[in-house]
């Protein structure tokens, strides 16, 4: 399989599953089991439950194992501090200017849409920022918890960046301390990693065990920590801990599938249910393998749609939290059915974060031009 194709397919995928990420969030204003979101429907219908719990069952585990497919090649073209000062230096900076800009506004918009009398945008911003200088550790494990952090400063859906950023770091030092040895089969060189991958393919019992090993680690955690509950780690770092290992252990078999080519808790239901999220998403990441190594043909070439979604993903995925939120506010007491309205915040959303996209593209394209240096004839 060429690069291209191979490149092509991972763009495309990486952009559905964002646009999904975004039905995620916009679910969560029409279902029921999500009581803390910014802005409440009052009229909810359990389809949006089964969306999300569906949906959340292995969106971002996937993300992140695609995540890890692309570590090792960047990892080896520029090494372990290079590797790790681009992720952060590309995270960083998008992650503070959001903090004090759009992720204010978009909880001020929840804020206004159940408060009677609601402050001015700058006193709510400023108590924003104030809360921002809890450096303490918590564990929120509530829907009253939920419903009493709506309101103080945390990176929302920017999670990822933070825990993928940490995961990177980790990668690199792992890497860094158990290098691979020279001309180790987990090293090849870039023009032979696609035929190494094919000799040593990653095989199904490897893929259960993996599963069984992460499902495993949620469940011990679920012994402590309910499965809905976020640990904040100062203003930064919010993250749910029954989940982490599935973010990194996606992350890791990703790399690992790229460098080889009254009862308070019924335990057997929990078991089940982490068997369940884990094979769920190792069969999605699976039937995204098979799809992305068959034989390429010239209708691989994606369209322009395709282009453009996959190129203005990431932007979409920075975007959508707070465009979603303002447009569930707008049309909060429109006459129209759950369904339509869902749909249009969707739909809606999508088409801002892309065309927000297509602009700041299109200016970083035009300072790009106007600083390259001009060649010179003599």
């Amino acid at each position: 399989m060429t690069a291209p194709s191979r490149l092509y397919f991972w763009d495309t995928a990486r952009a559905v599953l964002i646009l999904l990420v975004a039905a995620l969030h916009t679910a969560a204003a029409y279902g029921t089991v999500t009581p803390w979101w910014h802005v409440r429907s009052a009229e909810t219908a359990k389809l949006f439950d089964l969306l999300l719990s569906v949906l959340d069952g292995f969106l971002m585990p996937t993300l992140f194992f695609i995540a890890g497919c692309f570590a090792p090649g960047s990892f080896e073209r520029k090494g372990a501090a290079g590797f790790f000062s681009a992720k952060a230096w590309r995270f960083a900076p998008t992650l503070i200017i959001y903090m004090i800009t759009l992720l204010p506004l978009m909880a001020y918009v929840g804020y206004v849409s159940r408060t009677p009398e609601p402050v001015g945008f700058p006193a709510y911003l400023a108590a924003w920022l104030a809360s921002g200088a809890d450096l303490g550790v918590h564990l929120y494990s509530t829907v009253a918890d939920g419903m009493a952090t709506r309101d103080i400063m945390s990176p929302h859906h920017l999670w990822f960046l933070v825990v993928l950023t940490g995961i990177f770091g980790g990668y690199a030092l792992w890497r860094t301390v158990f290098p691979a040895r020279p001309g180790h089969a987990d090293r090849p060189e870039p023009a032979d990693r696609a035929e190494a991958a094919r000799r040593r393919p990653v095989r199904l019992p490897m893929l259960l065990a993996a599963g069984c090993a992460m499902a495993a680690a949620c469940i011990l955690i679920a012994l402590g920590v309910p499965d809905g509950g976020w640990i904040r780690a100062t203003a930064l770092v919010m993250v749910q801990p029954t989940r982490l290992p599935l973010y990194v252990g996606y992350f890791a078999l990703g790399a690992y599938a790229s460098a080889r080519g009254g009862l308070s808790r019924p335990w057997p239901l929990v078991a089940a249910y982490y068997l369940g999220r884990t094979f769920l998403c190792l069969g999605v990441v699976g039937l995204l393998a098979a799809l992305a190594t068959r034989r390429p043909t010239p209708e691989d070439i994606p369209g322009r749609l395709s282009r453009t979604l996959a190129a203005s993903s990431y932007h979409v995925y920075l975007l959508h939290m707070p465009v979603v939120v303002i447009l569930q506010y707008l049309l909060l007491d429109a006459a129209l059915s759950l369904y339509v309205t869902f749909g249009a915040v969707w739909l809606g959303a999508v088409v801002v974060c892309v065309l927000a996209s297509r602009i700041w593209r299109g200016g970083a394209a035009r300072v790009r031009a106007k600083t390259r240096p001009r060649a010179t004839t003599v």
